[in-house]
């Protein structure tokens, strides 16, 4: 039982930090994106 709950916690943290990672990428590298293109 406790082997699970930790399996889970960690999809869990997995699946946050994957989900603030794409929201990064959605977000702000855009500018940078732009600025790399542009120079």
């Amino acid at each position: 039982m406790k082997q699970q709950s930790t399996d889970r916690a960690l999809d869990l943290t997995s699946f946050l930090f994957l989900e603030m990672t794409m929201f990064s990428l959605a977000t702000t590298p855009n500018c940078n994106r732009d600025g790399l293109l542009y120079n």
